[in-house]
């Protein structure tokens, strides 16, 4: 029987990486939060639920990052296979022309957990992107305690750590954050419901110090 359903499924996911590259420079952190909750919500009416549809999330913010890099260096991404176990692969993207790589779930030499995103020069390990949609207490000390493995092993290192939505409890969440964060600096926090600012200049920060010069 002829139908679309094998081609639906990549004209989503091609449409959303291209959007978002389009518009990768005016994209606020509330932009993609919305977009995020929309499609929870739709998810929600066409099966009763939201829950346990994993992956959204981390796509949202892996293809903004992508489309980042590449418009700041005015280069693409190409992909090669970094490791295949039976039928899961992991890929990782590499800036043409230089030893910056990008890649989502791939493992840190240092403790072989796998950052959401990692950011890599060459063989370093220097920056980490976590993803959360709530942020709890527990979580925020599970986090703060992964990234700071990763820092003790490369001091150039920087974490950052992003969050969908806020909670009611949120002073209470900001103060354990503020605790946590006491005397690290390299590590930041944020949330990006109702946050306009543009999620590029989010990353300008948390990049600073990160090049991709031409691959010797």
């Amino acid at each position: 029987m002829d139908n679309r359903l094998k081609t639906i499924g990549t004209s989503f996911l091609t449409d959303l990486a291209d959007e978002i590259k389009l518009c990768s420079d005016k994209l606020t952190c509330a932009d993609l939060c919305n977009f995020y909750t929309d499609f929870s919500e739709t998810l929600s009416e066409m099966r009763g639920t939201s829950s346990d549809f994993t992956g959204l999330s981390e796509l949202i913010l892996f293809r903004a990052t992508h489309a980042y890099f590449e418009q700041k260096y005015n280069r693409k991404f190409h992909s090669e296979l970094y490791r295949s176990d039976g039928f899961a692969k992991l890929r990782k993207f590499i800036l043409e022309s230089s030893d910056l790589s990008i890649g989502q779930c791939l493992p840190v030499e240092a403790d072989k957990k796998k950052p959401d995103i990692g950011i890599w020069k060459g063989h370093q390990f220097l920056r980490a992107i976590e993803i959360k949609t709530y942020l709890e207490s527990a979580k925020v000390k599970e986090t703060v305690k992964k990234m700071t493995v990763w820092r003790e092993s490369n001091e150039n290192f920087k974490g950052l750590v992003l969050t969908f939505y806020s909670l009611s409890e949120k002073s209470k969440i900001s103060e354990l954050i503020a605790e946590q964060r006491a005397g690290k600096d390299w590590l930041t926090f944020e949330f990006l419901e109702s946050n306009n600012t543009p999620f590029a200049a989010i990353l300008d920060i948390f990049l600073a110090g990160v090049t991709a010069g031409d691959k010797k």
